[in-house]
Order: C-alpha cells, then sequence, then structure tokens
C-alpha cells in the first residue's frame, strides 16, 4: 500500500519523514509543494500507527489539515 502525505512545506515534510521512521521519501517540486511518500510496501496493519503518527505530527507543528492519500483515496486529517 502506497501512503501519501501533502505538507506545507520541505522542511515540515522532513520533520514528518523523521517521525514515521519507515523510509519515508520527502520529495518537493519546483514549485515548493511537498509529498511525504510513505514506504510503498507499507501493510495494511501500519496503517493505524501511521495516520496516529500523523495526527501527533499536525498537533505538535500546529497544523490544522493535511491531506493523506492511500487505497485511492484523499483523506483530509484535521488536527484534533
Amino acid at each position: 500500500m502506497e501512503i501519501r502525505v501533502n505538507v506545507p512545506d520541505a522542511e515540515l515534510g522532513f520533520v514528518l519523514a523523521q517521525r514515521l521512521r519507515r523510509g519515508a521519501d520527502v520529495e518537493v517540486d519546483d514549485g515548493g509543494a511537498c509529498t511525504v511518500r510513505v514506504m510503498e510496501g507499507a501493510e495494511r496493519g501500519d496503517l493505524v500507527e501511521i495516520l496516529f503518527a500523523i495526527e501527533h505530527w499536525l498537533r505538535d507543528e500546529r497544523l490544522r489539515q493535511v491531506d493523506v492519500y492511500f487505497d485511492g483515496e484523499t483523506h483530509t486529517m484535521v488536527c484534533p
């Protein structure tokens, strides 16, 4: 399963990638948009742990929301 997270900038992307500790890659395009791609071989059972880490990252970085893509769908996570 591939999991992608659109983040506001590269610095936040690298912080999230470190927190995930799963071989996450940070991709930054020429316009500055940043995506964190969690290893494509992530198992479905890893999803809860990954989403939990993203939720804590949102809170710690004081972000309101982020788009997360998995299973061919977009899910908006909001800060609790």
